[in-house]
């Protein structure tokens, strides 16, 4: 029993007068084997080539996002350094006082009364 012409092939330059393959299920295929076995093959070598690519870009994305976020620790790490440092400034470690006349405290700089002189000694 010959089986039914399944149609001509439809592979993109129209030029195949080969039959279409056969699917499992038995309805047809839009080209022949020959054209379906080299359409596979440059599928799969797309495939690889944009797998390939992306995984390249994939890989710089991390390494650009690891690098900002070293940066910004280290920017966190550094600012907690820095406010440490201006908080030991502000408030020196309490100890005897030195160059203290008459045992009292000098009066807290700013930069209002930078050269500022000022008495110690009550009135009263």
């Amino acid at each position: 029993m010959k089986r039914p012409y399944n149609g001509r092939c439809h592979y993109k330059t129209g030029k195949c007068f080969n039959e279409r393959a056969l699917k499992r299920n038995g309805t047809a295929h839009s080209l022949c084997e020959e054209h379906r076995r080299r359409q596979n093959l440059i599928q799969r070598r797309s495939d690889r080539k944009y797998q390939k690519v992306h995984a390249i870009r994939r890989r710089e994305r991390t390494q650009r996002l690891k690098r900002q976020v070293s940066l910004t620790v280290a920017r966190q790490l550094q600012q907690q350094q820095l406010k440490k440092f201006a908080m030991s400034q502000r408030n020196p470690p309490q100890g005897p006082a030195v160059n203290n006349v008459g045992g009292a405290m000098p009066a807290r700089v700013t930069p209002g009364n930078v050269g500022v002189a000022r008495s110690f000694v009550s009135d009263g």
